[in-house]
């Protein structure tokens, strides 16, 4: 059938905003004295406006590509929370294999191998937000 573009951008934004708290709920709180390490060893910089600005843009606009996603699957996957769990775990895949991860990672100057747990449990940042834009968009 026909996208319905307003339930992408409603759920996008949506995913984006959960994608956004759940950031921060990993990033600060859970792993908070890493991160607090990183940045008193010079490793990072802490983050300020403009650094949670575009990881709220940024989250939000994948969300609204896994929304989209979604919209386009939804027809052969049906309408379900297993369909948007199948779409949430290749949008995952998309977002590691796309080195997005890495960057991110390496950007926060935690790249030390042995350091890669707050990485992976991030990778439920983008879960998230697939699984909540995908979820709004269901009928």
């Amino acid at each position: 059938g026909k996208i319905n573009f307003g339930k992408v951008l409603a759920g996008g934004i949506a995913g984006g905003i959960v994608s956004f708290l759940l950031g921060g709920l990993i990033y600060s709180v859970v792993f908070k004295s890493a991160m607090d390490a990183g940045v008193a060893a010079g490793m990072m910089k802490a983050p300020d406006s403009s650094t949670l600005t575009m990881e709220f843009l940024n989250g939000t606009l994948y969300a609204i590509l896994g929304a989209y996603v979604y919209a386009l699957a939804r027809p052969r996957l049906g309408a379900s929370v297993a369909s948007a769990v199948k779409v949430s775990l290749l949008m995952v895949a998309f977002y590691f294999l796309s080195g997005a991860a890495a960057m991110i990672w390496s950007a926060k100057g935690c790249g030390d191998a042995s350091s890669m747990l707050p990485m992976l449990v991030g990778l439920l940042i983008p879960f998230a937000g697939t699984f909540v834009g995908a979820w709004i968009y269901k009928d």
